[in-house]
This record gives C-alpha cells, sequence and structure tokens, in this order.
C-alpha cells in the first residue's frame, strides 16, 4: 500500500499566496497538496508522476496540480522550479469549472513566472489585484491545454471522487453520494479508497471540512 503524503510546507499569504524558488536534489515521494499548486521547472531533468502518469521534466515545463492531484518527482539531475501555490478563491469563476489538474504544458514562457516573483517582492496594496489576474492567465493556457487533450485524460474513480469531493465538501457529501457519483456501491468505494489514498473517505473529508 502507498503511503501517501499531505504536503503542508506552504503557508498561503494575505493574499492566498505561496511563492519561492526551489531546487530539488533528490527524490520526492508521493504526495498531495491542500492548495492548488503551479511548478514551472527552469533547470533540470527528471520525472513527474501525477495520477499514475509519467511526464518528461525538462526547462520550460509546466505543471499544474489541484488538491486533489497526487504527484511524487524522481530527479535526474538537479531540478530548479518556482512553486507557486495558491486558495481557490483567486480563480476566476468561470475558468474554475473548466480546470483539470494533473495538467503539463512544456516549452512554457517564463516571463509570467518572472513577473509573479517580482510582485511577491513588491507586495504592496495592487499586490493582489494583479497577483489575480496573472494567476487567472496561466490557469487560461491550462485549460486550453486541457480542451485539446479531453478525449485521452479519462479519470480514475477515485481522482473522480476526489475532485468532486473538493467541489462540494461544504454540502455535507455522503459516502453513498459520492458512491453513486462514481458508479460503485458505497462497500466497494471505500475499500477502493482506502486502498488508493491510504485514508478513509470519512477522515479525507473530515480533514477538509476541518482545514
Amino acid at each position: 500500500m502507498r503511503d501517501i503524503l499531505r504536503n503542508t510546507n506552504e503557508t498561503l499569504d494575505a493574499a492566498g499566496v505561496f511563492i519561492i524558488s526551489n531546487r530539488l536534489n533528490k527524490n520526492v515521494d508521493i504526495h498531495w497538496h491542500e492548495f492548488y499548486e503551479l511548478e514551472y521547472i527552469t533547470e533540470g531533468n527528471g520525472r513527474a508522476y501525477i495520477n499514475d502518469r509519467v511526464y518528461d521534466l525538462k526547462p520550460g515545463t509546466l505543471l499544474f496540480l489541484s488538491p486533489v492531484d497526487f504527484e511524487k518527482i524522481e530527479v535526474e539531475s538537479p531540478i530548479s522550479l518556482v512553486n507557486l501555490a495558491f486558495s481557490g478563491a483567486l480563480i476566476s469563476s468561470k475558468i474554475n469549472p473548466l480546470l483539470s489538474g494533473g495538467c503539463v504544458l512544456y516549452d512554457y514562457q517564463s516571463e509570467l513566472f518572472n513577473i509573479l516573483l517580482e510582485e511577491a517582492r513588491i507586495n504592496d496594496r495592487w499586490y493582489h489585484k494583479k497577483y489575480t489576474q496573472l494567476v487567472n492567465c496561466v490557469l487560461i493556457d491550462i485549460v486550453r491545454e486541457s480542451s485539446k487533450n479531453a478525449e485521452t485524460s479519462e479519470l480514475s474513480p477515485i481522482i473522480k471522487a476526489l475532485r468532486f469531493m473538493e467541489l462540494n465538501f461544504r454540502n455535507h457529501i455522503t459516502l453513498e453520494e459520492i458512491s453513486r457519483h462514481v458508479g460503485f456501491t458505497p462497500n466497494y468505494f471505500s475499500f477502493l479508497f482506502h486502498k488508493e489514498t491510504n485514508t478513509t473517505f470519512k477522515k479525507h473529508l473530515a480533514a477538509k471540512v476541518d482545514f
């Protein structure tokens, strides 16, 4: 059984953002995040395993991860990257329904991330408004790429369930409701959820509600 860690290293600021330049010298075990995250590779090579799919990492690679995506990274040569974590509140209501996590873009422009890093240093009264606009510009590119690959991006039942929970956890979701959503009986869904996430549906939902 996989041991899936929750990444709790990010602490969002008052604008709902966490951004840092980072360097990976060793592999990163499978984990999931509390927030949405963009990871932009500036140097090095490796592989990312996102929801059991494998992606090559190289300079210019952009990864988008939602709070329900599982990620593992294998480092071939030291990887330098920009990590940008942000709350769902920053995402435009028109863009949010169209987002699909676990998306990877190659040869992505770096200018936006340089601006994002600079805005984090300025952090004046315009910071939140500009940051929100810049993040949504990147997310539009994510949506465009996701729509191109929609026919080949069939979601696993557990990822589908996790995304349903992410959008509806405030609405008192029941085991029966989410089991129907993915087409399983409650008993089989509970078994499969625990097998894939190493936690129970009840505990995962409680962690979302309490956060």
